[in-house]
């Protein structure tokens, strides 16, 4: 299929782009073409967030077959006690670009496909690093870096964690507000506390400095060669048995987990190298607490000495309020620097 320029010639595609609204929101096509756009900003005062924004062409018959294949797990797709239904793709939901324009929307197809989207991006920081002078952004997804439905899963975990945590709480109140700590949750335990199963878990259990428990240790998750499956369980607090937040992952899966997790890394660690900083991006609220603790980690581990990576808030939702609360306050207590950008949100029309 020939592209509009093969079809046009390059001085006539030249002059179309400038003439739409191609020439009037996006900055050029390469290094070259966007320098003077951003050069311009810059004469203003205005800094640059580079987005690389190249789609795929597909009918919404393939964006909903992708998306669905992508966002069920090898071990099948079978309930468990407990699961939430908004975190498992319905195909009449699947195809994510349904009412919105103004973002970037990746169908996963493959490892190689994230492979090249993590070097995409990380052409675009050299780019942002040679016109902006240190004073830019580059914006990632994660959708584009990984399988969507490992970010499904995840954000199903720090939910059903969240209610957890509620149940500790008393049911009452905002459970991000809450500061639990690990006495409170021998307590809410009783005599189960001292069977070995969740003396175990217990020790696992990782708290600040002021002793407020954090359940996970996201940080070895992020870095340690540990099944998932195995690491999100909690007590059931009837029995003491030890049950699943998460349904059950394949190792293939976690192979993929793991992939993510290192083009991530990288594209940091680029970013770092080349002065420029990172801004993941939000996507649909299914996504958005695994985006969002992932980003938090990635603050904590590179945030240390300066701003290096911002998250984006959603003002169009409820809680986000609440999330950047609580966020502010890991940030201050555990000693690295919060980067937020606040959006009204492209998916609040879909949403």
């Amino acid at each position: 299929m020939k592209s509009l320029r093969q079809m046009v010639g390059q001085r006539l595609f030249e002059a179309i782009m400038k003439a739409t609204f191609y020439g009037q929101f996006v900055a050029g096509e390469d290094q070259n073409k966007i320098r003077p756009t951003l050069e311009r900003l810059r004469s203003f005062g205005v800094k640059s967030i580079l987005d690389y924004s190249v789609e795929e062409d597909l009918s919404q018959e393939e964006a909903e077959k992708r998306e669905v294949s992508a966002s069920i797990s090898t071990c099948g797709d079978a309930q468990e006690e407990g699961q939430l239904k908004q975190y498992h793709v319905e195909q009449r939901f699947a195809d994510r670009r349904y009412k919105v324009t103004s973002a970037r929307t990746y169908f996963y197809l493959n490892e190689a496909a994230c492979e090249k989207n993590m070097e995409a991006f990380m052409r675009s920081i050299d780019a942002v690093a040679g016109i902006t002078k240190s004073t830019g952004l580059m914006a990632v997804k994660l959708t584009a870096l990984g399988r969507p439905q490992l970010l499904l899963q995840l954000s199903e975990v720090i939910m059903r964690a969240r209610s957890y945590m509620q149940q500790i709480a008393g049911g009452t109140g905002n459970v991000l507000t809450h500061h639990k700590t690990i006495e409170d949750l021998q307590r809410y335990l009783g005599d189960l506390s001292s069977k070995p199963e969740v003396q175990e878990f217990m020790k696992k259990i990782t708290s600040d400095k002021e002793g407020i428990v954090h359940l996970f240790p996201w940080s070895n998750i992020l870095d340690k060669d540990m099944g998932l499956s195995d690491s999100f369980r909690v007590p059931d607090p009837k029995t003491g048995q030890m049950r699943r937040l998460i349904s059950q992952i394949s190792p293939k899966e976690e192979e993929m987990f793991r992939n993510m997790l290192r083009r991530l890394n990288s594209i940091i660690k680029v970013a770092n190298e080349s002065d420029v900083r990172i801004m993941i991006d939000a996507e649909q609220t299914y996504f958005q607490p695994a985006i969002s603790r992932i980003c938090l980690e990635m603050m904590r581990r590179y945030n240390k000495n300066k701003f290096l990576v911002f998250n984006t808030y959603q003002t169009y939702l409820k809680n986000t309020y609440n999330e950047i609360v609580t966020d502010l306050e890991q940030a201050q207590r555990q000693n690295f620097y919060w980067g937020a950008k606040l959006v009204r949100g492209a998916y609040i029309e879909a949403e």
